[in-house]
């Protein structure tokens, strides 16, 4: 029996430049093509970050999708840092996990190690921990991107709502 859903829970670097978003589009269509099955709905599954970074891309790729009509729907959960402070990352990326997941594509910034807690890729990498750890199949695509200056979300959405 085919499950009506595919969950695939994505992390990566919140500072991905916008300039480079074609290659989470690239991997995301490759997966809706290769491993959703007919009948199945892809649930791209994110942390709404609210910078322009992987989770950003990878929500827009879902909305471009499914008003194309195809069966893919977003689903985003965004950390509350503001109640939570620091730990709010890391129950988000539990949260996200014990939701259940049939799979996650990771995106880290190079170079990459899973047990890594720098400031940059700590988030990423508590995620694939976690995902990991409940038995979540996935493949990480780590890249090497030239430096950007974080800069903070558009002007209406306030940082970490």
């Amino acid at each position: 029996m085919v499950h009506t859903e595919f969950r695939l829970l994505i992390t990566g670097w919140r500072f991905w430049p916008r300039s480079y978003a074609g290659i989470i589009y690239k991997h995301l269509e490759d997966f809706l093509e290769n491993h959703v099955q007919d009948g199945q709905t892809l649930v791209v599954v994110d942390g709404a970050c609210p910078y322009d970074g992987v989770d950003t891309y990878a929500h827009e790729w879902a909305e471009r999708q499914q008003a194309a009509g195809l069966p893919v729907r977003s689903e985003r959960h965004r950390a509350n840092f503001s109640t939570e402070g620091r730990a709010a990352g890391p129950r988000h990326n539990q949260l996200m996990v014990d939701l259940g997941a049939d799979g996650y594509m990771a995106f880290p910034e190079l170079p990459f190690d899973p047990a890594a807690t720098g400031p940059t890729q700590s988030g990423t990498h508590d995620c694939i921990r976690k995902a990991r750890a409940a038995g979540i199949v996935g493949v990480e695509h780590p890249y090497r991107i030239p430096f950007q200056e974080p800069r903070p979300p558009a002007a209406q959405e306030p940082l970490w709502a």
